[in-house]
């Protein structure tokens, strides 16, 4: 599949947003927005739609709540993982043991400053860009 940017040069990286907190999703959406993000979504809850998003949608990073309403989203975040997308994981859990279940993904334990979220955001551009560029 190719990159989401694949083919045109100027295109903006398309960040891909799941948190069920209205407030919290805006912030995430703001932030992304502020560095030059076009926004997938954001989605709210689990359903086939956002299956299909995970599966198919062209994206450069995916932002996921780790749990919307007492579920889990492991199937998004596999889903996004498997494809190369890299993942930020936004979760109150500890950050260690979120890592050591979805090797390769960031996480940002919630409650995050937004200089947290930039940071993290900026470096999976950037590993995004680095994949695209070897491939």
């Amino acid at each position: 599949m190719p990159p989401a940017n694949a083919g045109n040069a100027i295109a903006r990286p398309r960040i891909f947003v799941l948190k069920d907190d209205p407030t919290r999703s805006l912030n995430v959406i703001d932030t992304c927005r502020e560095l030059g993000c076009d926004i997938v979504g954001p989605e709210r809850n689990l359903s086939p739609h956002v299956m299909e998003l995970a599966s198919n949608a062209h994206v450069d990073v995916a932002v996921v709540q780790l749990v919307l309403q007492n579920t889990s989203c492991d199937p998004v975040i596999w889903a996004f993982l498997d494809r190369g997308v890299p993942v930020l994981i936004c979760s109150a859990l500890m950050a260690n043991a979120v890592r050591r279940t979805y090797p390769g993904a960031e996480v940002l334990r919630e409650r995050y400053s937004r200089e947290e979220l930039c940071l993290a955001l900026n470096r999976l551009l950037l590993s995004s860009e680095r994949s695209r560029a070897l491939a």
